[in-house]
């Protein structure tokens, strides 16, 4: 079967019309990734900030106990009542002593912040 010019012509796309829409999805892409990685980052630090006020929440709970605050790093954290678990990455420590305690919270592949809580200045710092 013989096909006409014009009939052959709507058949397919130009080499033009493809490299159009690749560059077009180029742009997208280069301008999603660098905002999906800050989501990721954002989600990261909150997870270390969120084991940052359970961590403070079992610190008061041991006071109410013992009448002193922990010191503890990690997964020696967990011997404090009611913190069952730390999240994966997230590195915590606490240094506590008769009166106060003050603690930290990151996450390795959040954005490097580093959360503070300072019992006797009232709660979490510079956030």
């Amino acid at each position: 079967m013989y096909l006409s010019r014009n009939m052959m012509k709507d058949r397919g796309f130009t080499l033009l019309e493809l490299l159009v829409v690749l560059s077009i999805v180029g742009v997208l892409t280069a301008t999603a990734i660098p905002a999906y990685r800050d989501y990721k980052a954002r989600s990261f630090d909150f997870r270390a900030l969120s084991d940052l006020r359970s961590l403070t929440m079992a610190e008061e709970a041991h006071f109410i106990d013992q009448e002193t605050y922990l010191s503890c790093s990690n997964t020696s954290c967990l011997e404090l009542p009611g913190l069952s678990a730390i999240s994966d990455g997230v590195e915590i420590s606490a240094t506590g002593n008769d009166e106060s305690f003050t603690a930290t919270s990151t996450h390795q592949k959040g954005s490097s912040k580093v959360y503070s809580w300072d019992s006797s200045a009232g709660g979490i710092q510079g956030d």
